[in-house]
């Protein structure tokens, strides 16, 4: 009615300028929603304005209700989050919530990923090997349970089992007095190429040892005869060491 010819016409015929009025008052509060900056269900807006003060009012009140038992924690619009942020929220500010897409409105769900994607970024951040697949795991664990996994890291270590790191970023890391929730994550989910364990140390520590055996028979070899070619010796000195077989090295 108000968007046709009639108001005119009525105005026109009978000198009453009702209808003529509430297109203007109507036009005039559709003015005041978009100038807020946020897009609008216009066709669910005009008929808002249309409806009687308290039908609006049990409309914003079912929407802050979905607030109040956490359904919506906040909005992926900074202009929401500013007015749902406001002691007191006005008649048109009501209005733009309201005919707001249900999909601007942030989730638990939704927040949780989100927060979940900031924590995978900062580690990845760090610049230490991660196994990807394992902090995706860790982020999806409660503060309890990624505390249990942190502490049984640090037994670890603690024990033994594990002697220390290979990679420097992740050393640096582990030489700060106390680790934030991102640098734990990193610390749990760091690749396991990046971690000694005590057979790894007891391995190196071997293999430097038959290295040195290796170079010091090359060297007794060249000194007792420095006119022959050793290159055979040479071979199966390495041979022998590289084999760890405690018999053939004795020998």
């Amino acid at each position: 009615i108000l968007k046709g010819p009639l108001p005119v016409w009525q105005e026109r015929l009978t000198g009453i300028p009702s209808l003529r009025e509430a297109r203007e008052g109507c036009k005039a509060w559709v003015d005041a929603v978009l100038a807020v900056g946020v897009p609008v269900d216009t066709t669910k807006l005009e008929k808002l304005i249309l409806q009687s003060q308290t039908e609006k009012a049990a409309q914003f009140k079912a929407l802050s209700d979905q607030f109040a038992i956490g359904e919506y924690v906040g909005c992926k619009n900074s202009t929401l989050d500013g007015i749902l942020a406001k002691g007191e929220i006005g008649a048109v500010e009501q209005l733009v919530l309201l005919c707001t897409d249900a999909n601007q409105y942030l989730t638990k769900a939704e927040q949780e990923q989100l927060e979940r994607d900031d924590c995978l970024e900062a580690v990845q951040a760090l610049g230490i090997p991660i196994d990807l697949g394992r902090l995706k795991s860790l982020l999806l664990q409660s503060p309890l349970e990624r505390n249990a996994e942190y502490t049984a890291l640090c037994g670890k270590f603690a024990s033994g089992q594990l002697v220390g790191v290979r990679d420097a970023k992740l050393q640096a890391l582990l030489d700060q007095k106390e680790l934030g929730e991102v640098e734990q994550l990193a610390f749990m989910s760091a690749a396991p190429s990046c971690f000694i364990t005590r057979e790894d140390k007891e391995r190196d520590e071997l293999n430097a040892l038959n290295e040195q055996n290796i170079e010091a028979g090359k060297a007794y070899l060249k000194e007792l005869h420095p006119d022959r070619d050793w290159q055979l010796a040479e071979s199966l000195l390495e041979a022998v060491y590289k084999q760890h077989d405690e018999d053939l090295v004795a020998r």
